[in-house]
Protein backbone atom coordinates (compact mmCIF):
# COMPACT_ATOMS: atom_id res chain seq x y z
CA UNK A 1 0.00 0.00 0.00
CA UNK A 2 1.70 3.16 -1.24
CA UNK A 3 0.86 6.76 -0.41
CA UNK A 4 2.19 9.80 -2.24
CA UNK A 5 3.77 12.84 -0.59
CA UNK A 6 0.90 15.12 -1.68
CA UNK A 7 -1.81 12.74 -0.46
CA UNK A 8 0.04 12.32 2.82
CA UNK A 9 0.34 16.07 3.38
CA UNK A 10 -3.32 16.61 2.47
CA UNK A 11 -4.47 14.01 5.00
CA UNK A 12 -2.10 15.42 7.62
CA UNK A 13 -3.35 19.00 7.30
CA UNK A 14 -6.99 17.90 7.29
CA UNK A 15 -6.34 16.07 10.56
CA UNK A 16 -4.45 19.02 12.02
CA UNK A 17 -7.24 21.42 11.03
CA UNK A 18 -9.84 19.26 12.81
CA UNK A 19 -7.57 19.09 15.87
CA UNK A 20 -7.25 22.88 16.03
CA UNK A 21 -10.96 23.36 15.43
CA UNK A 22 -11.79 21.09 18.38
CA UNK A 23 -9.21 22.68 20.68
CA UNK A 24 -10.02 26.37 20.11
CA UNK A 25 -13.49 25.95 21.62
CA UNK A 26 -11.77 26.32 25.01
CA UNK A 27 -9.75 29.41 24.09
CA UNK A 28 -11.91 31.84 26.08
CA UNK A 29 -11.58 29.79 29.25
CA UNK A 30 -9.57 30.97 32.24
CA UNK A 31 -6.56 29.03 33.49
CA UNK A 32 -6.04 25.76 35.33
CA UNK A 33 -3.91 24.91 38.36
CA UNK A 34 -0.16 25.52 37.58
CA UNK A 35 -1.11 27.77 34.68
CA UNK A 36 -3.15 29.87 37.07
CA UNK A 37 -0.81 30.33 40.03
CA UNK A 38 2.64 30.04 38.42
CA UNK A 39 3.13 30.34 34.68
CA UNK A 40 0.52 32.90 33.60
CA UNK A 41 1.44 35.36 36.42
CA UNK A 42 5.13 34.96 35.50
CA UNK A 43 4.45 35.59 31.79
CA UNK A 44 2.31 38.61 32.60
CA UNK A 45 4.99 39.95 34.98
CA UNK A 46 7.62 39.75 32.24
CA UNK A 47 5.20 41.31 29.75
CA UNK A 48 4.71 44.30 32.06
CA UNK A 49 8.24 44.69 33.42
CA UNK A 50 10.32 44.07 30.30
CA UNK A 51 11.25 41.03 28.24
CA UNK A 52 14.60 39.43 28.99
CA UNK A 53 16.16 36.00 29.38
CA UNK A 54 18.59 37.10 32.08
CA UNK A 55 17.83 35.61 35.53
CA UNK A 56 17.90 39.10 37.08
CA UNK A 57 14.89 40.14 34.97
CA UNK A 58 12.42 38.23 37.16
CA UNK A 59 11.96 37.49 40.83
CA UNK A 60 12.91 33.80 41.22
CA UNK A 61 9.88 33.27 43.46
CA UNK A 62 7.81 33.96 40.33
CA UNK A 63 9.95 32.15 37.75
CA UNK A 64 10.80 29.32 40.18
CA UNK A 65 14.40 29.60 38.96
CA UNK A 66 13.57 28.08 35.55
CA UNK A 67 15.38 29.24 32.39
CA UNK A 68 13.40 32.07 30.84
CA UNK A 69 12.89 31.33 27.12
CA UNK A 70 9.33 30.07 27.67
CA UNK A 71 8.37 33.23 29.58
CA UNK A 72 10.14 35.55 27.12
CA UNK A 73 8.51 34.03 24.04
CA UNK A 74 5.02 34.12 25.56
CA UNK A 75 5.49 37.69 26.83
CA UNK A 76 6.67 38.77 23.37
CA UNK A 77 3.56 37.20 21.84
CA UNK A 78 1.38 39.19 24.24
CA UNK A 79 3.09 42.42 23.20
CA UNK A 80 1.71 41.84 19.71
CA UNK A 81 -1.66 40.20 20.35
CA UNK A 82 -2.73 41.50 23.74
CA UNK A 83 -3.29 39.84 27.08
CA UNK A 84 -6.71 38.21 26.70
CA UNK A 85 -7.27 34.60 27.73
CA UNK A 86 -7.52 33.70 24.04
CA UNK A 87 -4.18 35.32 23.23
CA UNK A 88 -2.47 33.46 26.05
CA UNK A 89 -3.86 30.15 24.81
CA UNK A 90 -2.98 30.81 21.16
CA UNK A 91 0.83 30.60 21.24
CA UNK A 92 0.86 27.18 22.98
CA UNK A 93 -1.59 25.91 20.35
CA UNK A 94 0.69 27.13 17.56
CA UNK A 95 3.64 25.39 19.22
CA UNK A 96 1.53 22.23 19.54
CA UNK A 97 0.82 22.30 15.81
CA UNK A 98 4.56 22.53 15.19
CA UNK A 99 5.01 19.55 17.54
CA UNK A 100 2.52 17.49 15.53
CA UNK A 101 4.19 18.53 12.26
CA UNK A 102 7.65 17.67 13.62
CA UNK A 103 6.33 14.21 14.51
CA UNK A 104 4.97 13.83 10.98
CA UNK A 105 8.22 15.14 9.48
CA UNK A 106 10.50 12.75 11.36
CA UNK A 107 8.25 9.79 10.61
CA UNK A 108 7.89 10.67 6.93
CA UNK A 109 11.47 11.65 6.09
CA UNK A 110 13.32 8.94 7.95
CA UNK A 111 10.85 6.06 7.66
CA UNK A 112 7.75 6.44 5.46
CA UNK A 113 4.68 8.64 4.97
CA UNK A 114 2.62 5.94 6.68
CA UNK A 115 4.79 6.21 9.80
CA UNK A 116 4.57 10.01 9.76
CA UNK A 117 0.80 10.07 9.33
CA UNK A 118 -0.02 7.42 11.90
CA UNK A 119 2.42 8.79 14.51
CA UNK A 120 1.08 12.34 14.20
CA UNK A 121 -2.58 11.24 14.22
CA UNK A 122 -1.98 9.07 17.28
CA UNK A 123 -0.34 12.04 19.03
CA UNK A 124 -3.32 14.32 18.34
CA UNK A 125 -5.66 11.67 19.74
CA UNK A 126 -3.89 11.48 23.12
CA UNK A 127 -5.88 13.02 25.97
CA UNK A 128 -2.75 14.39 27.68
CA UNK A 129 -1.55 16.09 24.49
CA UNK A 130 -4.97 17.44 23.50
CA UNK A 131 -5.62 19.04 26.90
CA UNK A 132 -2.09 20.41 27.30
CA UNK A 133 -1.86 21.67 23.72
CA UNK A 134 -3.15 25.19 24.46
CA UNK A 135 -2.25 25.48 28.14
CA UNK A 136 0.31 28.07 29.22
CA UNK A 137 2.73 25.42 30.46
CA UNK A 138 6.25 24.66 29.18
CA UNK A 139 5.90 20.93 28.51
CA UNK A 140 4.45 21.38 25.00
CA UNK A 141 7.36 23.65 24.09
CA UNK A 142 9.84 21.16 25.56
CA UNK A 143 8.27 18.33 23.52
CA UNK A 144 8.36 20.39 20.33
CA UNK A 145 11.99 21.43 20.73
CA UNK A 146 12.97 17.82 21.53
CA UNK A 147 11.51 16.72 18.19
CA UNK A 148 13.03 19.62 16.24
CA UNK A 149 16.45 18.91 17.77
CA UNK A 150 16.05 15.21 16.91
CA UNK A 151 15.18 16.14 13.33
CA UNK A 152 18.17 18.48 12.93
CA UNK A 153 20.51 15.88 14.41
CA UNK A 154 19.25 13.09 12.14
CA UNK A 155 19.61 15.42 9.12
CA UNK A 156 23.16 16.24 10.33
CA UNK A 157 22.37 19.95 10.32
CA UNK A 158 24.46 20.68 13.39
CA UNK A 159 24.04 24.47 13.49
CA UNK A 160 20.27 23.98 13.40
CA UNK A 161 20.63 21.30 16.07
CA UNK A 162 22.63 23.70 18.26
CA UNK A 163 19.90 26.33 17.82
CA UNK A 164 17.01 24.05 18.79
CA UNK A 165 19.04 22.31 21.49
CA UNK A 166 19.99 25.62 23.09
CA UNK A 167 16.37 26.82 23.09
CA UNK A 168 15.40 23.49 24.61
CA UNK A 169 17.76 23.77 27.60
CA UNK A 170 16.72 27.41 28.04
CA UNK A 171 13.06 26.36 28.24
CA UNK A 172 13.28 23.92 31.13
CA UNK A 173 15.93 21.95 33.00
CA UNK A 174 14.63 18.64 31.64
CA UNK A 175 15.87 19.75 28.21
CA UNK A 176 19.41 18.71 29.14
CA UNK A 177 18.36 15.07 28.75
CA UNK A 178 18.26 15.24 24.94
CA UNK A 179 21.91 16.23 24.26
CA UNK A 180 23.01 13.83 27.00
CA UNK A 181 21.02 10.99 25.43
CA UNK A 182 22.21 11.73 21.89
CA UNK A 183 25.84 11.94 23.06
CA UNK A 184 25.62 8.68 25.02
CA UNK A 185 23.99 6.81 22.15
CA UNK A 186 26.37 8.21 19.52
CA UNK A 187 29.38 7.40 21.71
CA UNK A 188 28.53 3.70 21.94
CA UNK A 189 27.22 3.34 18.38
CA UNK A 190 30.11 5.06 16.63
CA UNK A 191 32.85 4.31 19.17
CA UNK A 192 36.20 5.35 17.65
CA UNK A 193 38.48 7.08 20.15
CA UNK A 194 41.27 7.67 17.64
CA UNK A 195 39.07 9.47 15.12
CA UNK A 196 39.12 13.28 15.49
CA UNK A 197 35.79 13.56 13.64
CA UNK A 198 34.22 11.31 16.27
CA UNK A 199 35.23 13.73 19.03
CA UNK A 200 34.16 16.78 17.00
CA UNK A 201 30.69 15.26 16.62
CA UNK A 202 30.51 14.56 20.36
CA UNK A 203 31.35 18.21 21.10
CA UNK A 204 28.67 19.38 18.67
CA UNK A 205 26.11 17.11 20.33
CA UNK A 206 26.82 18.30 23.88
CA UNK A 207 27.16 21.97 22.84
CA UNK A 208 23.64 22.89 24.14
CA UNK A 209 24.83 21.83 27.59
CA UNK A 210 27.38 24.64 27.48
CA UNK A 211 24.50 27.06 26.88
CA UNK A 212 22.74 25.66 29.92
CA UNK A 213 25.92 25.87 32.01
CA UNK A 214 26.31 29.53 31.00
CA UNK A 215 22.76 30.26 32.18
CA UNK A 216 23.43 28.50 35.50
CA UNK A 217 26.63 30.50 35.98
CA UNK A 218 24.75 33.78 35.50
CA UNK A 219 22.05 32.55 37.88
CA UNK A 220 24.68 31.69 40.49
CA UNK A 221 26.26 35.13 40.17
CA UNK A 222 22.81 36.77 40.44
CA UNK A 223 21.12 34.82 43.25
CA UNK A 224 23.89 32.77 44.84
CA UNK A 225 22.52 29.39 43.74
CA UNK A 226 22.49 27.32 40.54
CA UNK A 227 19.07 25.73 40.99
CA UNK A 228 15.99 27.09 42.78
CA UNK A 229 16.46 25.92 46.39
CA UNK A 230 12.83 24.81 46.79
CA UNK A 231 13.15 22.51 43.77
CA UNK A 232 16.45 21.08 45.02
CA UNK A 233 14.65 20.18 48.23
CA UNK A 234 12.10 18.18 46.22
CA UNK A 235 14.72 15.92 44.61
CA UNK A 236 14.76 12.28 45.66
CA UNK A 237 17.70 9.88 45.84
CA UNK A 238 16.22 7.06 47.94
CA UNK A 239 15.87 3.81 46.02
CA UNK A 240 12.20 3.15 46.84
CA UNK A 241 11.17 6.72 45.94
CA UNK A 242 13.08 6.66 42.65
CA UNK A 243 11.71 3.21 41.79
CA UNK A 244 8.12 4.30 42.49
CA UNK A 245 8.33 7.45 40.35
CA UNK A 246 10.12 5.56 37.57
CA UNK A 247 7.18 3.16 37.47
CA UNK A 248 4.75 6.10 37.51
CA UNK A 249 6.63 7.76 34.64
CA UNK A 250 6.37 4.71 32.38
CA UNK A 251 2.80 4.08 33.46
CA UNK A 252 1.60 7.59 32.63
CA UNK A 253 3.62 7.80 29.41
CA UNK A 254 2.92 4.38 27.92
CA UNK A 255 0.04 2.64 29.72
CA UNK A 256 -2.81 4.88 30.96
CA UNK A 257 -5.36 6.65 28.73
CA UNK A 258 -5.47 3.53 26.50
CA UNK A 259 -1.80 3.94 25.52
CA UNK A 260 -1.16 0.33 26.58
CA UNK A 261 -2.75 -0.69 23.28
CA UNK A 262 -0.21 1.33 21.34
CA UNK A 263 2.99 0.59 23.19
CA UNK A 264 2.72 -2.82 24.85
CA UNK A 265 0.69 -4.52 22.16
CA UNK A 266 2.27 -2.45 19.38
CA UNK A 267 5.75 -3.65 20.30
CA UNK A 268 4.47 -7.23 20.51
CA UNK A 269 2.83 -6.94 17.07
CA UNK A 270 6.08 -5.61 15.61
CA UNK A 271 8.14 -8.50 16.98
CA UNK A 272 5.58 -11.14 15.95
CA UNK A 273 5.33 -9.75 12.42
CA UNK A 274 9.10 -9.86 12.14
CA UNK A 275 9.32 -13.54 13.10
CA UNK A 276 6.26 -14.53 11.07
CA UNK A 277 7.73 -12.92 7.96
CA UNK A 278 11.30 -14.04 8.55
CA UNK A 279 10.91 -16.62 5.78
CA UNK A 280 10.81 -13.74 3.27
CA UNK A 281 14.44 -12.99 4.20
CA UNK A 282 13.71 -9.38 4.05
CA UNK A 283 16.66 -7.17 5.03
CA UNK A 284 16.62 -5.08 8.19
CA UNK A 285 16.17 -1.46 7.01
CA UNK A 286 19.05 0.93 7.53
CA UNK A 287 16.85 3.50 9.31
CA UNK A 288 16.40 1.16 12.25
CA UNK A 289 19.71 2.71 13.34
CA UNK A 290 17.71 5.74 14.50
CA UNK A 291 15.69 3.66 16.96
CA UNK A 292 18.47 3.42 19.62
CA UNK A 293 18.46 7.24 19.88
CA UNK A 294 14.74 7.19 20.68
CA UNK A 295 15.21 4.42 23.25
CA UNK A 296 18.15 6.14 24.96
CA UNK A 297 16.22 9.38 25.25
CA UNK A 298 13.18 7.60 26.69
CA UNK A 299 15.26 5.80 29.32
CA UNK A 300 17.30 8.84 30.40
CA UNK A 301 14.28 11.15 30.45
CA UNK A 302 12.38 8.68 32.63
CA UNK A 303 15.34 8.52 35.03
CA UNK A 304 15.45 12.33 35.14
CA UNK A 305 11.75 12.40 36.03
CA UNK A 306 12.29 9.81 38.78
CA UNK A 307 14.94 11.94 40.50
CA UNK A 308 12.92 15.16 40.59
CA UNK A 309 9.51 16.41 41.62
CA UNK A 310 6.98 14.62 39.43
CA UNK A 311 3.63 15.53 37.98
CA UNK A 312 1.90 13.71 35.12
CA UNK A 313 2.34 16.35 32.41
CA UNK A 314 6.14 15.96 32.68
CA UNK A 315 5.92 12.73 30.68
CA UNK A 316 4.56 14.58 27.63
CA UNK A 317 7.94 14.63 25.85
CA UNK A 318 8.08 10.85 25.98
CA UNK A 319 4.83 10.36 24.06
CA UNK A 320 5.70 11.62 20.54
CA UNK A 321 9.14 10.01 20.74
CA UNK A 322 7.57 6.76 21.94
CA UNK A 323 4.98 6.88 19.15
CA UNK A 324 7.65 7.35 16.50
CA UNK A 325 9.59 4.46 18.03
CA UNK A 326 6.76 1.92 18.10
CA UNK A 327 5.12 2.89 14.78
CA UNK A 328 8.43 3.02 12.91
CA UNK A 329 9.52 -0.29 14.43
CA UNK A 330 6.27 -1.95 13.37
CA UNK A 331 6.58 -0.85 9.76
CA UNK A 332 10.33 -1.34 9.44
CA UNK A 333 10.11 -4.92 10.71
CA UNK A 334 7.19 -5.78 8.41
CA UNK A 335 7.58 -6.54 4.68
CA UNK A 336 5.79 -3.91 2.55
CA UNK A 337 3.16 -6.37 1.33
CA UNK A 338 1.98 -6.88 4.92
CA UNK A 339 1.89 -3.17 5.87
CA UNK A 340 -1.88 -3.33 6.00
CA UNK A 341 -1.54 -5.19 9.34
CA UNK A 342 0.19 -2.37 11.31
CA UNK A 343 -2.03 0.17 9.53
CA UNK A 344 -5.19 -1.56 10.77
CA UNK A 345 -3.71 -2.08 14.22
CA UNK A 346 -2.73 1.59 14.71
CA UNK A 347 -6.04 2.81 13.31
CA UNK A 348 -7.68 0.71 16.01
CA UNK A 349 -5.34 2.32 18.57
CA UNK A 350 -6.29 5.75 17.23
CA UNK A 351 -9.93 4.93 17.85
CA UNK A 352 -9.36 3.71 21.43
CA UNK A 353 -7.24 6.77 22.25
CA UNK A 354 -9.82 9.12 20.79
CA UNK A 355 -12.57 7.38 22.75
CA UNK A 356 -10.67 7.90 25.99
CA UNK A 357 -9.99 11.55 25.18
CA UNK A 358 -13.69 12.20 24.62
CA UNK A 359 -14.79 10.39 27.79
CA UNK A 360 -11.95 11.27 30.20
CA UNK A 361 -13.25 13.62 32.90
CA UNK A 362 -10.59 13.71 35.61
CA UNK A 363 -10.20 17.34 36.78
CA UNK A 364 -6.41 17.37 36.60
CA UNK A 365 -4.57 18.82 33.61
CA UNK A 366 -4.52 15.60 31.57
CA UNK A 367 -8.21 15.11 30.66
CA UNK A 368 -11.19 17.14 29.45
CA UNK A 369 -12.40 17.35 33.04
CA UNK A 370 -9.87 20.17 33.43
CA UNK A 371 -12.24 22.39 31.46
CA UNK A 372 -15.18 21.25 33.57
CA UNK A 373 -13.27 22.43 36.65
CA UNK A 374 -12.47 25.80 35.06
CA UNK A 375 -16.12 26.21 34.05
CA UNK A 376 -17.63 25.52 37.48
CA UNK A 377 -14.98 27.65 39.16
CA UNK A 378 -15.80 30.55 36.83
CA UNK A 379 -19.49 30.16 37.64
CA UNK A 380 -18.76 30.16 41.37
CA UNK A 381 -16.59 33.28 41.17
CA UNK A 382 -19.24 35.12 39.16
CA UNK A 383 -21.77 34.25 41.86
CA UNK A 384 -19.40 35.33 44.65
CA UNK A 385 -19.03 38.73 42.99
CA UNK A 386 -22.82 39.18 43.19
CA UNK A 387 -22.99 38.31 46.88
CA UNK A 388 -19.73 39.77 48.27
CA UNK A 389 -18.59 43.37 47.54
CA UNK A 390 -14.90 43.81 46.72
CA UNK A 391 -14.28 45.55 50.08
CA UNK A 392 -15.61 42.51 51.98
CA UNK A 393 -13.97 39.13 52.64
CA UNK A 394 -15.35 35.99 50.95
CA UNK A 395 -14.75 32.66 52.66
CA UNK A 396 -12.17 30.54 50.87
CA UNK A 397 -11.51 28.02 53.64
CA UNK A 398 -7.77 27.52 53.06
CA UNK A 399 -8.31 26.63 49.41
CA UNK A 400 -5.21 27.47 47.41
CA UNK A 401 -6.93 27.51 44.02
CA UNK A 402 -10.02 29.27 45.37
CA UNK A 403 -8.06 32.05 47.02
CA UNK A 404 -5.58 32.54 44.21
CA UNK A 405 -8.32 32.83 41.59
CA UNK A 406 -10.02 35.58 43.65
CA UNK A 407 -6.95 37.65 44.45
CA UNK A 408 -5.10 37.47 41.11
CA UNK A 409 -6.72 38.93 37.97
CA UNK A 410 -4.03 37.18 35.88
CA UNK A 411 -5.85 33.90 36.61
CA UNK A 412 -8.47 34.94 34.06
CA UNK A 413 -11.57 34.74 36.28
CA UNK A 414 -12.10 38.38 37.30
CA UNK A 415 -10.73 41.84 36.52
CA UNK A 416 -10.90 43.49 39.97
CA UNK A 417 -9.46 41.24 42.70
CA UNK A 418 -10.50 40.72 46.30
CA UNK A 419 -7.94 41.83 48.87
CA UNK A 420 -9.47 40.35 52.04
CA UNK A 421 -10.34 36.74 52.81
CA UNK A 422 -11.76 34.87 55.76
CA UNK A 423 -10.89 31.26 56.55
CA UNK A 424 -13.42 30.92 59.37
CA UNK A 425 -17.19 30.52 59.49
CA UNK A 426 -18.60 33.91 60.66
CA UNK A 427 -22.40 34.01 60.69
CA UNK A 428 -24.01 35.29 57.43
CA UNK A 429 -20.68 35.28 55.60
CA UNK A 430 -20.66 33.96 52.01
CA UNK A 431 -17.99 31.70 50.55
CA UNK A 432 -17.40 29.14 47.86
CA UNK A 433 -16.39 25.52 47.99
CA UNK A 434 -14.46 23.67 45.29
CA UNK A 435 -14.61 19.87 45.47
CA UNK A 436 -11.07 19.49 44.16
CA UNK A 437 -9.91 21.08 47.44
CA UNK A 438 -11.81 19.03 50.06
CA UNK A 439 -12.76 20.77 53.31
CA UNK A 440 -13.71 18.34 56.07
CA UNK A 441 -14.92 21.08 58.41
CA UNK A 442 -17.20 22.51 55.72
CA UNK A 443 -18.76 19.08 55.16
CA UNK A 444 -19.30 18.69 58.91
CA UNK A 445 -20.97 22.13 59.08
CA UNK A 446 -23.30 21.10 56.25
CA UNK A 447 -24.28 17.91 58.03
CA UNK A 448 -25.10 19.93 61.17
CA UNK A 449 -27.39 22.23 59.15
CA UNK A 450 -25.18 25.30 59.66
CA UNK A 451 -24.57 25.84 55.95
CA UNK A 452 -27.09 27.14 53.42
CA UNK A 453 -26.10 26.23 49.85
CA UNK A 454 -27.09 29.21 47.69
CA UNK A 455 -25.89 27.81 44.38
CA UNK A 456 -24.44 24.50 43.26
CA UNK A 457 -22.48 24.28 40.01
CA UNK A 458 -21.71 20.82 38.73
CA UNK A 459 -20.36 19.35 35.52
CA UNK A 460 -19.31 15.71 35.36
CA UNK A 461 -16.73 15.30 38.20
CA UNK A 462 -16.28 19.05 38.81
CA UNK A 463 -18.31 20.64 41.59
CA UNK A 464 -18.47 24.04 43.28
CA UNK A 465 -20.92 25.53 45.78
CA UNK A 466 -21.76 29.03 46.94
CA UNK A 467 -22.86 28.98 50.56
CA UNK A 468 -23.93 31.20 53.44
CA UNK A 469 -23.13 30.44 57.08
CA UNK A 470 -26.31 30.10 59.13
CA UNK A 471 -26.74 31.00 62.81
Amino acid sequence: MQISKHSSLLLFFIGLFIFVLLRVQYHQFAFHWDEMWSYVPAVRAMHENGISMLPSSMNPDISRGHPLFFYALNASFLKIFGTSNSALHTLPLIVSCICVYATYLIGSEFFSYKVGLLSSFLLMAQSLFFVQSAMVLPEIMVSTLVLLAFYAFFKEKMYLYLFFGSLLVLTKESGIVLPAALAACYFFKEFDLKNIDFWKKIIWIIAPLFTFAFFLLIQKMTFGWFFFPEHVGMMRLDFEGVKHVLEETFNHAFVVQNRRNIFAYGSLVAVLLFFINKKFRFAVPKNLGLIPYFVTFILLYAIFCSLNFFTVRYVLSLIPVGLLFVVALSFELTPPKQHFIPILFFLFCFGTSLSYTIKGRDTGDTELGAFDLIEVQAQAISAIEKYVPKDKAPLTRYGFLKGFALKTPYCGFLTVPYTKFDAGFPVNAVGYYLAVEPDKEYEEMKQKGKIEVLHRFEKNRALSEIYRVKE
